[in-house]
């Protein structure tokens, strides 16, 4: 696709009633010349007198348009840059090329207000944007190089002498079909008019997209999303048609408002209903989503507990209403085990655990199988499978877990243990480096010392760091202060409650860095 191929599409003048469209969201005021109220209206252009207070809400007796009055006498430059606003519209067509094509006509007004009469302003006002939905392949789309901003306009005149005038500059595809407004920053204040569904419903009649529009036109009112929306149904008009007949409307409204993504939970490459849902769904299920709000989530959830071979039985009001507040990998180790219908009949029966709620039953339900994997117990045996009392046979499994991690870190230390001490071990100034008896005496030195050095147990004992004590030899069973080293480096030496170590303390740590650790570095280089 180019510029030309899309610029093809449209007329070389903007037909006249997207302008007359364009001024429907022109902002609107009345404009008092002097104190007796002399009046002229911004809509009509007619005078009558009546006086109202600057900022009231006055109606014109011509047009009966309502309007904010404004007071010439207090009229300066700053008042006329406050009332200036700036709108995108979106104007939509049949293409003039091809009847099946849908266009849309973007135009950028800026209706501005001059020092002297500023009801006889003209708005500044261009096209900005142009878009053409092509049946089953989306939409394409071409913007101005160059954005509009306000601070380069003035007095109905466009200044900047870097880039060309937007009105002029020139025309570029861009790579994905989004809505124009999302281009402009906040700070730029351009406003967007709420979509037009009279004028795309007159736009799509007798059109390929007349129907799959029919079908989602609720979608259509939301205002930041109306370009990929039609995108959308562009691209997969068929699909999508099915699908809203079908009873997941709303599902696709909070898809594509969202772009949640509609690929989560349907193959919108089927032709079939049963090749979009990614496989057949009981008719059951099918009244029910037609009769209950139904999220996305949900569905993709449905989806893939209904392809485990564990998921049998399983309805749609089942994951709604106990599964949908689950995680999804408690669910998936559920069913590597046993079928899940079978398990949430077992934590229904499940006495001691009533009125945990659901999403805690099922969890701990998951974490008791992940104990028994790693205790390799077998899952043969029903009394694994459904213990009598789920909640304190898994507490117990926890104890013989952390007793069993216990003992395999205390038999890996003692591995390490002797080579540590034959590493670390050095004395100076009445000051000495301690290695731990026992891997789990760093649990009491974090109490002693108030610090974390407790949670490194593990890494200590699988060697990925080492820690050592820093002691007084005269007192060597006494905390003073604490040091991690790895890679033959000291990452941190700490005193307690994690301060810094005292003056001759950190000279002897120092010392034990200068004659330990680089001369070990300096043999190994060598």
């Amino acid at each position: 696709m180019t510029v030309d191929e899309v610029l093809s599409h449209f007329p070389d003048e903007v037909p006249a009633e997207f302008l007359h469209e364009a001024d429907n969201v022109r902002p609107i005021y009345l404009f008092q010349t002097d104190k007796e109220g002399h009046t002229v209206c911004g809509n009509c252009g007619s005078n009558f007198s009546k006086y109202h207070k600057h900022l009231e809400i006055g109606e014109c007796p011509c047009c009966h348009k309502r309007a904010c009055v404004v007071h010439m006498t207090r009229y300066r430059k700053a008042e006329a840059r406050r009332l200036r606003e700036t709108w995108l519209t979106y104007h939509w067509a049949p293409s003039i090329k091809d009847p099946d094509i849908l266009t849309c006509t973007a135009i950028l007004s800026c209706h501005w207000f001059s020092n002297t009469k500023p009801w006889e302003s003209e708005p500044y006002r261009y096209v900005d944007a142009r878009y053409i939905f092509i049946p089953n392949k989306g939409g394409y789309y071409i913007a101005r190089s160059t954005m509009f901003h306000q601070n380069f306009f003035y007095a109905g005149e466009y200044y900047n002498t870097y880039y060309s005038e937007p009105a002029e500059a020139r025309w570029v595809l861009r790579a994905s079909c989004r809505d124009r407004i999302s281009s402009y920053y906040v700070a730029s204040k351009v406003k967007i008019a709420h979509p037009n569904l009279m004028q795309i419903q007159n736009a799509v009649k007798g059109h390929a997209l007349q129907y799959v529009f029919d079908s989602m036109k609720g979608a259509m009112w939301e205002v930041w999303r109306q370009i990929y929306i039609m995108h959308m149904l562009a691209k997969y008009p068929l699909q999508i048609e099915y699908l809203a007949k079908s009873g997941f409307k709303s599902i696709l409204i909070y898809a594509i408002q969202s772009r949640a993504g509609l690929g989560a939970a349907f193959n919108m490459r089927g032709h079939t209903l049963k090749e979009i849902l990614r496989g057949k769904i009981p008719k059951s299920d099918m009244k029910y989503i037609q009769e209950h709000n139904i999220n996305i989530q949900t569905l993709q959830r449905y989806q893939k507990i209904r392809k485990h071979p564990m998921g049998a039985g399983i309805d749609m009001q089942t994951v709604k209403e106990k599964l949908c507040i689950c995680h999804m990998m408690d669910i998936e180790k559920v069913m590597e085990h046993v079928k899940l219908k079978k398990a949430l009949l077992y934590l229904e029966k499940n006495d001691s655990m009533y009125g945990m709620g659901k999403s805690y039953l099922l969890s701990t339900y998951a974490d008791y199988l992940r104990d028994c994997e790693e205790l390799e117990m077998d899952f043969t045996e029903k009394a694994t499978l459904f213990p009598k009392d789920l909640e304190q046979l898994h507490v117990k499994l926890q104890k013989q877990i952390k007793r069993k991690r216990d003992e395999e870190a205390e038999r890996k230390w003692i591995a390490r243990q002797k080579k540590l001490k034959a590493k670390y071990s050095f004395k100076a100034d009445g000051y000495a480096i301690v290695v731990p008896k026992k891997i789990n005496d760093l649990i009491r030195e974090g109490k002693d010392m108030h610090n974390c050095v407790g949670g490194y147990i593990s890494r200590v004992a699988n060697g990925k760091t080492d820690v050592v004590y820093i002691r007084k030899v005269a007192e060597i069973n006494k905390s003073l202060g604490t040091m991690e080293i790895c890679d033959g480096r000291i990452k941190q030496a700490r005193g307690k409650y994690n301060q810094d170590l005292p003056k001759e303390v950190q000279d002897f740590v120092d010392k034990f860095r200068k004659e330990v650790l680089e001369k070990k570095k300096g043999r190994k280089t060598a």
